[in-house]
């Protein structure tokens, strides 16, 4: 109960109404989130792939797409990324769905697409061939990276009081971050015993792209916080009277340096 992840999305929100932790390790400096659609959709829409972001979005018009809760990080990516292709807030109908019941929905039609984290859309496009619309993990949108989205937090005083506590969570996190990135056949090892039922294809595919995601060092930045913010405001969830005018106090990199 000392320390927690939450994502930088939530955790500026929290900030911005007097609620304030200290953010000590950055997990993934990126939207964790991909959005993917059904292939016979993308194709009748003659979709790009290899179109410019703004192009790709476009898509999405219409389209009845599941995320996992309102307000989620699924829910604000979905909602900046159809902004981006100059969609109206109500041009894309959400589908709250739980993630197998997503993946089910998707391969029977019922939905268009899924807008949601690791493993879900790769599990859609190796299953399914689902199309990849935008990628958070990927760097889509460019302005929003470096992103502070899963950190581990604190209370201030914990670090002060218990600082071999913060010490050991940066250090464990230091160490599997290395080893993901410097050893990712052993990493899938890892993680196929972890996951015996989940494809090795998958494992495989997810893990690069959550190595792509997490930063090296581990370390929360101002400008990874601030943009936590821009993606609130954008999304419609903080109004910019409401954004911080400093972040100090917020984050530190004593524990991962």
């Amino acid at each position: 109960g000392e320390l927690s992840h939450e994502s930088g999305a939530s955790r500026t929100r929290a900030a911005a109404g007097g609620q304030r932790l200290l953010a000590i390790v950055a997990v993934l400096d990126r939207a964790s989130v991909e959005i993917v659609l059904r292939k016979d959709v993308a194709d009748a829409a003659g979709f790009d792939p290899k179109a410019s972001l703004v192009e790709r979005a476009k898509v999405l018009n219409g389209r009845t797409i599941s995320i996992d809760a309102i307000n989620s990080i699924d829910d604000i990516y979905l909602r900046v990324i159809a902004k981006r292709g100059g969609l109206g807030p109500d041009a894309v109908r959400l589908a709250v769905l739980k993630a197998d019941n997503a993946l089910a929905a998707i391969a029977t039609k019922q939905i268009d697409g899924i807008a949601m984290s690791p493993p879900w859309p790769q599990s859609a496009m190796l299953a399914n061939g689902a199309v990849l619309v935008a990628s958070g993990l990927d760097g889509d949108p460019p302005d929003y990276v470096p992103l502070t989205t899963t950190v581990v937090l604190t209370k201030p005083e914990t670090c002060a009081k218990r600082r071999v506590i913060c010490e050991g969570v940066g250090q464990a996190m230091k160490d599997a971050s290395q080893i993901m990135h410097e050893q990712p056949a052993e990493t899938e090892a890892i993680l196929a015993k972890r996951l015996p039922t989940m494809d090795p294809k998958l494992i495989a595919t997810v893990l690069q792209k959550v190595a792509k995601a997490t930063p090296s060092p581990l370390a929360v930045t101002a400008k990874a916080l601030e943009n936590a913010e821009r993606l609130n405001i954008e999304s419609g969830l903080l109004k910019p009277e409401e954004k911080l005018s400093s972040y100090d106090g917020l984050f530190t990199d004593a524990y991962v340096k």
